[in-house]
């Protein structure tokens, strides 16, 4: 497929017609990976051991590498002090431009784009490290075009995030 921005994650940027193996670096694949999701020009992937991978595209920090640098090697994502590595991760989600996850504690992490509220702390700011929102006791999660949407433990459903044509179901159309 198309790998303008590395998107394929085998280190080049040059389109195949065939797999290819993703890599994390020239001479290491990528392995024991458990779930993947992708965007529309980069890709996440969840390992067994709770790490993410990400490459492709960054323009707004959706691979959480604390830049917005496009990768064509799957990087691990960092924590929220950009020096350690997010980690206990169990689900994973992309949109366009931005990437959610979610750790076997509960807790829900979003980076990438925030035109529209999606890092869910009443800003309008896009992040390259991934953001810990306030959502507790989550059990999915699952982002969109430019929102957000996770369940909880408990069967509450909350999202946020771009609300044009009222996605978010709050009985209005105004952003979150």
């Amino acid at each position: 497929g198309n790998n303008e921005n590395g998107q394929l994650g085998n280190g080049s940027t040059d389109n195949s017609k065939v797999p290819v193996q993703v890599k994390i670096d020239e001479d290491t694949n990528l392995e024991n990976i458990v779930k993947i999701a992708s965007g529309t020009d980069h890709v996440i992937a969840l390992a067994n051991d709770g790490k993410v991978y990400a490459w492709g595209a960054n323009g707004y920090g959706q691979l959480g590498q604390n830049n917005t640098e496009s990768s064509n090697y799957a990087k691990i994502v960092l924590g929220t002090d950009g020096v350690s590595y997010l980690n206990n991760i169990v689900d994973i989600s992309a949109s366009a431009w931005g990437t959610v996850v979610l750790d076997k504690n509960g807790n829900v992490y979003v980076f990438g784009q925030g035109t529209y509220g999606e890092m869910g702390n009443n800003t309008t700011t896009s992040s390259n490290l991934p953001i810990k929102t306030s959502i507790e006791n989550a059990i999915q999660v699952s982002i969109g075009e430019a929102q957000v949407a996770t369940l909880t433990s408990e069967g509450v459903v909350w999202s946020w995030g771009l609300n044009n044509n009222g996605q978010l179901g709050i009985n209005c159309t105004k952003n979150t």
